[in-house]
Parts: structure tokens; sequence; C-alpha cells
């Protein structure tokens, strides 16, 4: 009977039960004995669960610990053998290494000559490509690109232009969606550009994309003590805002999974928690367009994460993701990278003063069991819970 099961269909069932129930149908059978063992998914959650690094209760593991063991599959992913290198060091070219396994150059001077590059990957199963980006590049800085493999997409964001409307002048961006298979408009797109309002200054380090979303943040008054910030989140394929919010107290963001971002919150004056900085899970809801900025109050969000109350200067995030690089990838990979991305870190930097500054490192399915558990209204976490 086993025999006539097509092998795609037994694994998919061995993904949905428990481990432990995995291990007994391997004891009683031969042939399911060679297929759990052949299966780099199935043998990586048995080493996960033999260095207890599965979050379940089974797991009497210390959190300090799990961080520790984070920590070093981290490292040890960033020690791999390269199998791709990029060059450096030439007079004739500027390399500006980008996200997700790829790299810019240009010639020294200007965006006139650049080239995105795509370096390869056997666990993403992503290919080597090479794109000339001609006039988009015109105006651009190479902070305004963005990759993304996975959908073929290279993201250029174009110079400010200005247009008349109603008496008053609009400041735009263009938003350039191009093909890294033919270097022509991305087919997924609705259109090959559309244009951004621009009201600040862009802050280039918190753009990014996820999936059909990117991000777009703007400073306002950069002599102000307290910056106010934008952050929209757009579906680049359609060009609509999914999320819109304004205030004093945003900091930074960061996708931790195509639906839900993080962002942090340095005190707000018009919520209970104001005196408290925080850290929000948002969902990204497709269904949801918005056409303008509203002030984030506690109903945004799904959950809130909040620190001790203290003055912080700045609170960061970044979510290190274990094979983040494409030229520091095994010879025989054994670790599926979807499995890997769940067991991510989030790297939060709390700025204290000048001289102090405090870092945490959170799993990333620690968030997402949160998210889970979090039913209805918002949910409210003393950080000590």
């Amino acid at each position: 009977m086993i025999t006539k099961t097509p092998l795609e269909l037994t694994l998919l069932v061995f993904a949905r039960l428990d481990l432990r129930e995995v291990l007994r149908c391997r004891q009683v059978c031969r042939l399911l004995r060679d297929i759990i063992d052949g299966d780099a998914t199935i043998q990586y959650r048995v080493n996960l669960t033999l260095s207890c690094m599965e979050d379940n209760t089974l797991n009497q593991l210390g959190i300090v610990k799990k961080k520790n063991l984070l920590t070093l599959y981290q490292i040890a992913w960033w020690n791999l053998s390269p199998t791709a290198f990029f060059p450096t060091y030439d007079a004739a070219t500027i390399e500006c290494v980008q996200r997700r396994g790829t790299y810019m150059t240009m010639a020294p001077g200007g965006m006139n000559d650049a080239r995105v590059r795509q370096l390869p990957s056997r666990i993403r199963r992503i290919a080597e490509g090479l794109r000339y980006l001609g006039s988009l590049s015109d105006g651009s800085d190479r902070d305004m690109v963005r990759v993304d493999p996975v959908e073929g997409l290279i993201f250029v964001v174009g110079k400010r232009w200005e247009r008349q409307e109603q008496g008053s002048t609009e400041q735009y961006v263009t938003i350039h969606l191009v093909s890294m298979s033919d270097g022509g408009p991305h087919p997924a797109a609705v259109s090959p550009t559309f244009p951004v309002v621009v009201d600040g200054n862009i802050a280039h380090q918190y753009l990014d994309i996820c999936g059909d979303y990117f991000t777009f943040v703007e400073t306002y008054y950069d002599d102000s003590p307290n910056v106010p910030m934008e952050l929209r989140v757009i579906n680049w394929k359609t060009g609509k805002i999914h999320l819109w919010l304004r205030g004093c107290g945003i900091g930074s963001c960061n996708f931790i999974s195509d639906t839900y971002i993080l962002i942090t919150l340095l005190g707000m004056e018009y919520v209970q928690w104001r005196s408290s900085p925080c850290l929000a899970i948002v969902k990204i809801d497709p269904q949801q367009i918005v056409t303008e900025a509203i002030d984030p109050t506690a109903s945004s969000f799904v959950c809130i994460l909040r620190y001790a109350d203290f003055p912080l200067q700045s609170l960061d995030i970044n979510v290190l993701t274990a094979g983040s690089y494409a030229w520091h990838e095994p010879e025989n990979p054994d670790v599926p990278f979807y499995h890997a991305k769940e067991h991510a870190l989030v790297d939060i930097e709390l700025q204290v003063s000048r001289d102090l500054t405090l870092v945490h490192l959170i799993p990333l399915f620690t968030l997402f069991r949160i998210i889970r558990e979090t039913t209805g209204a918002t949910r409210v976490l003393q950080w000590q819970d």
C-alpha cells in the first residue's frame, strides 16, 4: 500500500504529524525508515529536537541557553564555505552589497552605468543573473535599489519630481519594477511604474521588500528632538497602500513575514502605554486599502511587547536569518531554507545613552507563538512575561 502512495504525499503527511509519531513510523516499517532517513526536512526537525531547539512543551531548555544555541546556529551559517564571490577594491568600479545575495557595480561618481548581479543560491533555488539598469539609474541613489530574487524583481526608487495640483506643488518619486530575467517590466505588476507622494526624507535603511509588499518610511524635521516618522506598507504589484502610520513615537520597522511587520515605538502621547518603549506587531491586511495616514493606537496592532519604564534614545530591530547571504552556503546543504527562516533571530538594540547599548536576541518563532495565542483584542505583554 505504501509503495502505491506518491512520495510527496507521504512526506506531506509526515510534515503534519508530531515528531514522536514520525519516529514510531520509522521503527515499524523499513520502507518508511528509508523515506524518513532520506528526507532533509525530517532530519532537520530531529536535529532541532535533539539539540532542544524545538519550541514545544517538552523542551526544558531555558530561554538563555536557547538564545545561545540560536546564536551559535547563526555563526555556523556565517562560517560556511563560500560558493560564489564578487570583486572588491577594483579602481574602475564601486561595489555595493545588497540584501539576499545581490550586489551592484557602478562607475565612480554616479549610477549611470549601474548593474545588479544576483549570486546563485541552491538553497533558495535561485539562478545567477546580471542586469544593466540603464536609464532607470539616472538620478537614483544606490541605496534606493532592492532585489527580490524569489520574485525575480529589481525595485528602483527614482529621483524626485514635482507636479502642480490645485494650486500647490506635490513632490513624487517613481517606483520602477524591473524583471531580473529580461530587464523589461515585471510581469506580476499591474504597471511597470507608479508614483509615490513624498513629503519628507526617505529613510532608505528601512526600504525593504517581502512577498507582495514593500516598506516606505519618511522622516521629518531633522532638527527636532522628536522626529516624526511616516510608515507606509505598499503592494508593489498593485500600487495600493495597506498600512499607513504616522507619529513621533514610530521608530524602525522590519518584516517578520509577508503578513506581519514589527515596529518599534518609543512612547506616544495619545495612548496609555506612552511612557514605555514597545515592540508592536502589525498584521498587513490584503483586503484593507488606506488613503491617508493615521495615528497609531493600541487597536492598530495585533500585540504590544512593553519594555520597562525607562527612557531610550533609540530602539532598533533587525531580523537575522540563518543563511541570509547567498555566497555563504554549504556545498551539500542539508537544512531546508524555509525551516532556517523560522529559526531566525530578532536582534533588538536598546540605546540607553551614547555609551550604553543593550542587545536582546529573540527567536522568531517566539513572536509567532505570541501571534497564534492572540485572539480578538490587542494583547499587551510586559517584557518580563
